[in-house]
């Protein structure tokens, strides 16, 4: 047998009913028309066709690489090389300081695909970085480089080529097969 207070609050909570509601279910998901063609989605499985570029870079009239160059609707194309050589003149520096000479090309072309499906747009980005100064890259007794650059969007079709010219003597010549 319970006393006093325990009494009291045995009796209340036998007369006490807690009734709780089931909550409510979720709202319908939401779905919301895409403003792109879905074929031509960040999401579209359909890269389109492959698009093949025959592509060549020179600067100061040297070839510096040519070759087939193939994109699609997802994935572009690129190519990079670099090389370091010791230099041929050894340049007056601060001793422990690195002293090879080095020079690096990148060639980076994609399909660019929004908006008219069958636009025939490509971006384009060439970076050259090479030894600046005399050939092995000395200039006042300091090793020193030349960077330069390029980045064009072009609309082309398939037959054309195209020769586009950049700073430094920086030339790339493309055809669409």
């Amino acid at each position: 047998m319970l006393s006093g207070e325990g009494a009291m609050l045995s009796i209340l909570l036998s007369l006490t009913t807690v009734a709780v509601a089931p909550a409510p279910p979720p709202p319908p998901p939401m779905v919301l028309p895409s403003p792109v063609s879905p074929r031509f989605s960040a999401m579209s499985r359909d890269p389109g066709p492959s698009i093949l570029f025959d592509v060549e870079v020179r600067a100061g009239g040297d070839l510096l690489w040519n070759g087939p160059m193939r994109v699609n609707g997802i994935t572009g194309s690129s190519v990079n090389r670099s090389k370091s050589d010791a230099p041929s003149v050894t340049c007056p520096t601060v001793a422990g300081y690195d002293q090879g000479v080095r020079s690096s090309l990148s060639v980076n072309l994609s399909e660019v695909r929004f908006g008219d499906p069958d636009a025939d747009r490509f971006q384009l980005r060439v970076a050259l970085d090479r030894p600046g100064g005399t050939a092995d890259g000395c200039v006042d007794g300091e090793r020193s480089s030349r960077s330069v650059g390029m980045t064009e969007n072009l609309h082309m079709t398939a037959g054309e080529t195209r020769t586009l010219e950049g700073d430094g003597g920086l030339q790339i010549k493309l055809h669409r097969h």
